[in-house]
């Protein structure tokens, strides 16, 4: 029993850190249903990376990234949608639907994911 406990004294701090957008928890936030996940192409020299913005409804304002930060606090870069979306599942949301969509100016393809919470 206690190495069940110290195991998840342990880990459970990783899993719920990856929830914070701009200093929000959303393991917190039990209000937050919803998310709407857009992946961009952020690739760099030849190298396929994502980046996302993630929308649960807070009001745009400041210095805000809506993103998920690295341990450097830039803006984490994954290696593939489906990277994205098994990362929010292992967290507690399940994928609704997905849609592509055109950014500002049309120039940029943005696939969004729709996820609710488990």
């Amino acid at each position: 029993m206690k190495a069940i406990f110290l195991f998840v004294a342990l880990w459970s701090p990783l899993f719920l850190c990856g929830q914070v957008v701009d200093g929000v928890n959303l393991a917190e936030k039990k209000a937050v249903a919803y998310l709407k996940v857009l992946v961009a192409d952020a690739g760099k020299l030849g190298k396929t990376r994502y980046r996302i913005t993630v929308d649960y409804g807070q009001q745009p304002g400041g210095n805000q990234n809506f993103t998920i930060l690295d341990d450097t606090g830039k803006p984490r870069e994954w290696v593939s949608d489906m990277e994205v979306v098994n990362y929010f599942a292992g967290l507690g949301w399940s994928l609704l639907y997905q849609y592509r969509t055109q950014s500002i100016g049309g120039n940029l393809a943005l696939d969004a994911y729709v996820l609710r919470r488990n």
